[in-house]
């Protein structure tokens, strides 16, 4: 996402995404996008986040897939070996 942005503003060296282990963050950077546990971390050391400012969280996508039924079972006690106990049900 970070790399549209980037091009479609003529800007790539000022557009920068960060996850986790990765990202390309650098001094040019003016539009920076984070994932939720990023922005959780960057909020320990500067709590008001006045280095990122303004903050958008923008809404879930919903993906549309299949679904398929689950059935849910409890053993009362722990078993032995569990793949046994699954073929059993």
């Amino acid at each position: 996402m970070a790399q549209r942005v980037g091009e479609e503003l003529n800007a790539p060296e000022e557009v920068s995404y960060q996850i986790r282990y990765e990202g390309n963050r650098c001094d040019k950077t003016r539009i920076l996008f984070m994932t939720d546990g990023v922005l959780m971390k960057e909020m320990e050391s500067d709590i008001m986040l006045k280095k990122l400012f303004p903050v958008i969280e923008p809404k879930v996508m919903n993906v549309e897939a299949r679904q398929f039924p689950v059935t849910v079972h409890f053993e009362k006690r722990t078993p032995d070996d569990y793949m046994v106990a699954a073929f059993r049900k």
